[in-house]
């Protein structure tokens, strides 16, 4: 499907909205509105770092906005725990960080595993409720997606990163937090 259907699973009407492309190019969210439901899919991580892998960034946080709009009483997260509202302005809050961080540093010529490792070791970083999250070196996955969006390079020699080479910078990032 695209854009929205309504599904009738057992007499349960399970609204589908396309929501994507941010975490990967098909993000979804389901809505069961009897039951007071939605499941988010990738587009929420609660207790973990989140991952943009397709952005832009800007419609990960438009269907955070999406969710926290339906008013559900119960929020299931494609990772972690049980959510509250609460948990989805945080990572929110967490892309509005990682945009404010990166950004100048993109700006003064930064590598984004350069701009990873500089936003990671900040004051500001760890004071935060996202530095007791799992995996914080994912970070660097989502700058190489918001340096795409930006228009400016992800690879060391102005090309892409490979996959293989993409995955080793993420561990070195995670080595330099001592993770």
């Amino acid at each position: 499907f695209s854009g929205e259907t309504t599904l009738d699973v057992g007499g349960e009407p399970f609204e589908l909205t396309e929501v994507g492309p941010g975490h990967t190019d098909g993000d979804c969210i389901v809505h069961l509105p009897q039951r007071g439901v939605v499941y988010t899919g990738d587009i929420l991580f609660v207790g973990v770092t989140p991952v943009a892998w397709a952005g832009p960034v800007s419609g990960i946080v438009a269907a955070l906005e999406r969710v926290l709009a339906l008013r559900p009483e119960v929020i299931v997260p494609g990772h972690g725990w049980l959510a509250s509202p609460a948990d989805v302005r945080l990572q929110i809050d967490y892309w509005d960080w990682v945009q404010s961080s990166l950004h100048p540093l993109a700006r003064i010529g930064m590598s984004p595993w350069q701009a990873s490792r500089e936003a990671l070791g900040s004051s500001t970083f760890k004071a935060s409720p996202f530095a007791r999250w799992i995996a914080p070196e994912r970070l660097f996955t989502s700058a190489c997606t918001l340096y795409r969006e930006w228009g400016l390079e992800t690879g060391a020699r102005g090309g892409p990163i490979g996959a293989l080479d993409h995955f080793r910078l993420q561990a070195t990032v995670a080595q330099g937090l001592g993770t």
